[in-house]
């Protein structure tokens, strides 16, 4: 079973100087592509 919140946290990097939207962006955007976030698959509504 796919695990969102593992899947952000370890695409995550807080002291990164990238922001963290474009850092969330980008890790929903590779889950969609890579077919590991699915169909239906609920997002947080918060950080």
């Amino acid at each position: 079973m796919f695990e969102l919140h593992l899947f952000l946290n370890e695409s995550i990097n807080r002291t990164g100087e990238q922001p963290l939207y474009k850092q969330i962006y980008d890790a929903i955007r590779t889950g969609i592509l890579s077919r590991k976030l699915q169909i239906g698959t609920k997002l947080p509504s918060t950080r």
